[in-house]
């Protein structure tokens, strides 16, 4: 499985990187298929980890194979597999999902879910807990960039 999922994930961190690389964008079918593979020998490893895979891959080929639906599902999985305690699922769905389609308040009820984590709940997962943490923290801090509808306009007296 550490395999499968390892080598996957590289893969696809090499090709994101540089979607413009003729010679990585060949590979994409493979790396789905090292993906699905792994999900199919066991959905469960990791607490869902091939399912947060997933869901990212699924949302970043919208459009050319891959659904909102089916990346939502995976998301949804990953967390259930992990008792919610995958703080990046939180972070992935919202960067995935809402961000793209300008879905402020689940945007951040994904991060401020991450945020409410507990690390210590998880001791093997807790530096990647917290690294997904810093992340939603700093996503929550650019909402206003990163959004379309601006921030409530500030009332100012005469």
């Amino acid at each position: 499985m550490p395999l499968l999922y390892y080598t996957a994930a590289a893969w696809a961190a090499a090709f994101a990187l540089d979607v413009t690389d003729s010679t990585l964008s060949v590979d994409q079918t493979r790396i789905e298929k090292l993906a699905r593979r792994a999900l199919a020998l066991d959905g469960a490893w990791e607490g869902g980890t091939l399912h947060e895979f997933l869901g990212a891959w699924e949302a970043g080929h919208a459009g050319a194979g891959g659904t909102v639906e089916r990346a939502r599902f995976h998301f949804q999985e990953a967390l259930r597999l992990s008792s919610g305690l995958h703080a990046s699922a939180y972070v992935g769905r919202a960067e995935a999902l809402a961000l793209p389609a300008q879905d402020r308040p689940a945007f951040e009820a994904d991060l401020k879910a991450a945020l409410a984590v507990d690390p210590d709940k998880d001791p093997t997962r807790r530096t990647a807990i917290l690294v997904a943490q810093k992340r939603a923290r700093w996503l929550l801090s650019r909402g206003g960039e990163l959004f379309n509808d601006p921030e409530p306009a500030k009332e100012t007296t005469p």
